[in-house]
C-alpha cells in the first residue's frame, strides 16, 4: 500500500509530449461540466426549480418509454 511519487521535470515533459500539462488533474471532467458548475453558482432559485422540473418530465418520459419497450 505504498504510495509512489514522481517529481517531474515540467518543462522536460511539456517539450516531450506537448499535450501534457503539470497540475492536470482528472480527466474525466470536461469543460462542459466545468462551465455548467459554475453556471449553476450563480442560478437564482426559480432557474434551480426549473431546472429540476425538466429533469423530472425527462426521467417520467424515459420511465414510459421503458413500459411500452417491455
Amino acid at each position: 500500500n505504498a504510495v509512489k511519487v514522481a517529481i517531474v521535470n515540467e518543462k522536460a515533459m511539456m517539450d516531450k509530449y506537448p499535450g501534457w500539462k503539470p497540475y492536470g488533474g482528472s480527466k474525466s471532467k470536461t469543460s462542459d461540466e466545468i462551465t455548467d458548475r459554475d453556471r449553476r453558482k450563480h442560478e437564482t432559485k426559480e432557474e434551480r426549480r426549473l431546472r429540476r422540473n425538466i429533469r423530472a418530465q425527462m426521467a417520467i418520459e424515459n420511465s414510459r418509454k421503458e413500459e411500452l419497450g417491455l
